[in-house]
């Protein structure tokens, strides 16, 4: 068992990181938040709107053929990083994720997490891609992500 808050049996083996989704309700609808422990305090994530208006802040490219007009994408580029194993880029991902809950999971906090020796990273950067794969908002991109990269391995 975790033996944290939620008590679950979905602790990430030996890890001490608990991949268990969790959903909660609110008055104006539901939503699903992530939770992960680190360094021994529970920490819970949101991979919605929110999430995806603040990484696409990230990056801007110019719209072909309109002048002066760019489009945000810096999800889809986190994402992507995030997938080929870039550490900066899941610290980002996990900050935003996080923002607006408490306890807030501030970046010497995730840094330590990072840099010890006993944290499972492949564990880790596995129950985020989980996180993206299953929260409404980020599903389709990272599928499509996912799909491009597969898609480009067979091609080789």
């Amino acid at each position: 068992r975790c033996g944290w808050r939620c008590n679950c049996d979905n602790t990430a083996a030996g890890t001490g990181i608990c991949i268990r989704r969790h959903t909660k309700n609110r008055s104006l609808g539901g939503y699903n938040m992530y939770e992960l422990q680190i360094n021994q305090s529970t920490y819970e994530f949101n991979f919605g709107m929110g999430f995806m208006r603040a990484l696409n802040k990230t990056l801007s490219v110019p719209v072909e053929d309109i002048k002066g007009k760019t489009k945000e994408i810096g999800m889809r580029y986190k994402i992507a990083e995030v997938i080929d194993g870039d550490i900066e880029a899941l610290e980002d991902v996990l900050l935003i994720a996080n923002k607006g809950f408490s306890p807030r999971l501030e970046k010497k906090e995730l840094d330590k997490f990072i840099e010890d020796e006993t944290t499972d990273l492949d564990e880790l950067f596995k129950s985020v891609l989980g996180f993206l794969e299953s929260a409404n908002v980020t599903k389709k991109t990272t599928q499509e992500i996912q799909d491009a990269i597969k898609e480009q391995k067979q091609e080789k």
